[in-house]
This record gives structure tokens, sequence and C-alpha cells, in this order.
């Protein structure tokens, strides 16, 4: 009867284990670059002629 008691404290104190070792990130984001200002009109012209101009307008 030991046998089987003995598997789950030795489960028990793996997960206990396990909970104390902090989980691995990856490396920090970059940070964003900074927005226009609210109400600002954002124009981006191309690189190439195969794009299209795009005009974004900021709420």
């Amino acid at each position: 009867m030991k046998p089987l008691r003995f598997i789950p404290v030795v489960l028990g104190m793996l997960l206990l284990g396990a909970s104390c070792v902090p989980p691995r990130h990856g490396p920090p984001r970059p940070p964003k670059p900074p927005r226009p200002p609210h109400g600002a009109i954002q124009f981006r012209v191309p690189e190439s002629s195969f794009h299209q101009q795009v005009i974004a307008f900021n709420r």
C-alpha cells in the first residue's frame, strides 16, 4: 500500500516545484513610434509607382 501513496506525494512535489519556476518570456517589444496628434492627416507617398498613395485621418 505504500507505493500507491508515494506516487501522489511525488507528483504533488513536482507540481509545487514547477509553479515556483517563472515562465520564460521573449525579449521586450520595441517602443511604438509616436502617433500624430488627434485630428491630424497622414499622407504617405509610395516608394514605387506600383503602390497607391495612402491618406489616413486620425480621429
